[in-house]
């Protein structure tokens, strides 16, 4: 994935001070998507999926695991997923949504 682009127009920071979470964004195959959501399910078997099937969480969605969770996006059935976990010491949120025959991943990491 590639560094989204900088904004010199946007702040450095947030209004208490604390900085901004590192945001990236990039566009992977569903073979490289599946990838890295097993990945992200080995990495910390805590990650927290949620689905959305329109623009808002769905609160009632059944529990699922990343593999699922982008087999059902893939197949159509999902607007988007958001998986939450940890790596390397890092709280990671991926969303992942369609984009043709590809998938936009746009990713946010803090400390």
């Amino acid at each position: 994935m590639t560094d989204a682009p900088d904004d010199a127009r946007l702040p450095a920071t947030l209004p208490d001070g604390s900085p901004l979470p590192e945001v990236r964004r990039g566009h992977l195959s569903w073979d490289e998507t599946m990838a890295m959501a097993l990945a992200v399910a080995v990495a910390d078997p805590g990650v927290e999926v949620f689905v959305k099937r329109a623009a808002e969480v769905d609160a009632d969605a059944p529990e699922t695991t990343p593999r699922r969770a982008v087999q059902l996006l893939r197949a159509g059935l999902l607007h988007a997923v958001q998986l939450r976990y940890r790596y390397e010491g890092e709280c990671c949120v991926d969303t992942l949504r369609r984009d043709g025959d590809a998938v936009e991943v746009l990713r946010f990491v803090t400390a």
